[in-house]
């Protein structure tokens, strides 16, 4: 993922030293200036001007991304045929078998054996400028805050591709006057 970021969006150079510091890269500043901090990950309340402001409760479920850990191929209409590997979302846990819509390619869904899943971490769960499973117009509001300078960034799971991110950013652009 780091080569095809680093390659397709090289101005993005300085978040992706940020997400992937490495010894080939210049050192990005210690100093999180530029990060949109996720107060999920800290406390429930931002420190405003004008007071704390409690932070809302998700109203959506936040996607939990599972793995095939072998083929299955489907024997009735009901069941789910799965490669080793397809990434999964489970909707729901029925005895020895869970109800699972596939993530990548036909974006089928059925049963598959619940041994044959198993839960993948969020890799980026840790980090103060990942948002999870918010929608663009929450991302846009919280970069549009004051406190938020030229180059702030967050990173949320995309909205119409459940198994990426989508990065959002503030650029502040001068008109020049005429």
């Amino acid at each position: 993922m780091e080569g095809c970021c680093r390659s397709c969006t090289p101005c993005c150079s300085r978040l992706w030293n940020y997400i992937w510091p490495d010894f080939r890269y210049p050192d990005v500043p210690n100093n999180n200036n530029h990060v949109i901090d996720n107060p999920a990950a800290q406390t429930a309340e931002i420190r405003t001007v004008s007071g704390d402001i409690r932070v809302p409760s998700p109203k959506k479920r936040q996607v939990q991304l599972y793995a095939a850990l072998f083929d299955f191929e489907a024997r009735s209409d009901d069941e789910l045929t799965v490669k080793e590997g397809d990434k999964l979302s489970v909707i729901e846990k029925r005895g020895e078998y869970v109800l699972a819509k596939k993530l990548t390619g036909s974006l089928e869904s059925g049963l598959i054996p619940a041994n044959y899943v198993a839960l993948l971490q969020d890799e980026f769960a840790k980090h103060k400028w990942y948002y999870g499973n918010i929608i663009r117009g929450k991302a846009e509001k919280l970069l549009l805050a004051s406190q938020n300078k030229d180059g702030s960034f967050l990173v949320r799971i995309s909205e119409s591709h459940s198994d990426e991110y989508t990065i959002s950013g503030k650029r502040h652009i001068i008109h020049p006057q005429t």
